[in-house]
């Protein structure tokens, strides 16, 4: 995916002790640019005092265990 060529890489030792190069999923990454400007992949929203993740993936994506999704 082309997503996670944003994330940086690390080095890290597997069980045999042997050096591999994993993805830094915990990082955060910059969105890119021209994602942005396309309307089509984002809502506008004015969050409110008792807005929560599930309920926004409740009330756009009509499931809440989509809430990642929202975060």
């Amino acid at each position: 995916m082309l997503y996670f060529n944003s994330f940086p890489l690390v080095v890290a030792s597997d069980y045999k002790n042997n050096a591999i190069l994993l993805t830094n999923l915990m990082a955060r990454v910059d969105i890119i640019p021209s994602l942005l400007k396309n309307p089509l992949l984002f809502y506008s929203y004015d969050l409110k005092d008792s807005d929560r993740p599930d309920i926004l993936a409740h009330k756009y994506y009509d499931d809440s265990d989509k809430y990642w999704m929202v975060l």
